[in-house]
């Protein structure tokens, strides 16, 4: 206000970062950009359709020196963040459908009574079952932190999705 310029840093936003703060915060916070690290103008896909978009494929993506039929399969998506009707569309193009992918869902979700160390665990197995997934044939893999049913619900909880979806893809590309 003094040399009458408006800050650059906040934006409004003047909570400490995350990981300086004392108190626990969601995985997501930890991500947050600030206004200086993002650009100006922003790049919004809504506005710049012309040279932006979220749209991307789900599929074995083939060399782009081959041309094939095989290269071919691919399910289109809109944006990357799906919501139930998505989701519904990429289960309807599974094996049981003519030219399907073969689809594995994994559950993200472990039990409370392992305490803090149980996240680490969980993690482990959902990579080895990603793992063994792909091995067995999986084009398209599925995390899901759905309950398999209401009874268990208070007794466990689900890994963070941004969490689960970088380990499985790590692991993936190690092996």
């Amino acid at each position: 206000a003094g040399a009458a310029k408006e800050t650059t840093y906040s934006m409004g936003d003047d909570a400490p970062l995350a990981c300086l703060s004392e108190r626990p915060h969601v995985t997501y916070n930890y991500f947050k950009q600030r206004f200086a690290q993002v650009t100006n103008p922003p790049i919004d896909p809504l506005r710049e359709g012309v040279v932006m978009s979220l749209a991307m494929t789900l599929g074995k993506k083939e060399t782009i020196y081959k041309v094939s039929e095989e290269g071919a399969r691919l399910i289109g998506l809109e944006s990357p963040i799906l919501n139930d009707v998505d989701m519904d569309k990429v289960k309807e193009f599974g094996e049981d459908a003519n030219g399907g992918f073969k689809q594995s869902t994994l559950s993200t979700r472990y039990d409370l009574t392992e305490g803090p160390a149980g996240i680490v665990s969980a993690l482990d197995k959902l990579c080895d079952d990603a793992i063994e997934a792909v091995k067995g044939g999986a084009e398209v893999l599925i995390l899901s932190d759905m309950a398999k049913d209401l009874s268990g619900l208070q007794e466990t909880t689900y890994i963070p999705p941004m969490v689960a979806v970088g380990a499985v893809h790590h692991k993936l590309i190690e092996q």
